[in-house]
């Protein structure tokens, strides 16, 4: 009965020492897992950060553009009624016929 006994208890101290160790890598593992989680998540945010900056400036080129093409096109637009300005007015010979 007593070489049963150690058995049994040799036996549980064995499996005993290996939950130890399976609990210290199982440690182990956890921190390199929350580590690693840790970088994603750092990299996921820097990741929205740079597609939201880029949309903004995205924007921000839209409008510039936006604003450029206006003003290009009113001030195309503003030398043409200058020449239609300048084209009008009492001219030679159209219009009125003169008495002799």
């Amino acid at each position: 009965m007593r070489a049963e006994y150690e058995d049994i208890h040799a036996a549980y101290t064995e499996e005993k020492n290996q939950l130890s160790l399976l609990m210290e890598k199982r440690a182990v593992l956890l921190q390199e897992y929350s580590q690693i989680e840790e970088e994603r998540r750092k990299q996921e945010e820097k990741k929205e950060q740079e597609l939201k900056e880029l949309n903004t400036l995205s924007l921000a080129a839209t409008r510039i553009q936006a604003f450029w093409k206006g003003y290009l096109v009113r001030s195309l637009y503003s030398s043409k009624l200058k020449k239609k300005k300048k084209g009008k007015g009492k001219g030679k010979g159209k219009g009125k016929k003169t008495k002799k």
